[in-house]
């Protein structure tokens, strides 16, 4: 796109691992780039706890995903959320129950809203009765993608002056083999994530 090339892109996580901190704090990002036949670029974020999940999110998944009723990416967003949350890398959410239980666990309870919607309190009565209830809000829900992506764009072009590379870290829109676009289906191609501690070498 436009001459720009990602050769790598790190969020750096606190070395010790508080929720009740993290989620406040802002996270450090730098992105590795080459624009045209310059010299390599490197510019370094600050992104809210929101942004960099929803960064973290898309460079983790190699296959496409709906904006709308995404519940597999919710899940991406849920385990994303929380290795921010805890430090913890290899987080894995096979079903939803799972992702809660972990965040009752693990995490402040506030967070909870933040994985099941506004009406949290009400989603996890009919979890703990049911663990195949549908969860309709939240990351969980699947329906959360249009806001985030708008949020975390408007997150990036405040701090990067480069609107090309912003584009560039923008889940693109899958096309057929025609060349059109295909309705509602998104991918990210770039796959150059490295997580490391803020004291990492």
């Amino acid at each position: 796109m436009n001459g720009i090339c990602v050769h790598a892109i790190t969020v750096y996580l606190p070395v010790t691992a508080s929720p009740n901190l993290l989620g406040r704090q802002h996270f450090n990002v730098t992105i590795s780039y080459t624009e045209k036949d310059n010299a390599a670029s490197i510019v370094t974020l600050n992104l809210p706890l929101k942004e960099t999940t929803y960064l973290m999110t898309w460079l983790s998944t190699k296959v496409p995903h709906h904006r709308s009723n995404a519940k597999s990416l919710g899940r991406i967003k849920a385990a994303k959320l929380a290795t921010l949350l805890t430090g913890e890398l290899d987080i894995d959410f096979k079903t939803d129950l799972h992702a809660y239980q972990f965040f009752k666990q693990h995490c402040e309870s506030s967070k909870l809203r933040l994985l099941l919607g506004n009406d949290a309190d009400e989603v996890v009565l009919k979890l703990e009765a049911n663990p195949h209830h549908k969860v309709l809000g939240g990351y969980l829900g699947g329906e959360t993608e249009s806001k985030d992506k708008s949020r975390f764009k408007s997150e990036l072009t405040r701090q990067i002056g480069n609107p090309d590379l912003v584009n560039l870290l923008l889940p693109q829109q899958v096309k057929k083999e025609n060349g059109k676009r295909l309705l509602n289906t998104f991918y990210q191609p770039l796959n150059s994530l490295d997580i490391k501690r803020n004291d990492d070498e």
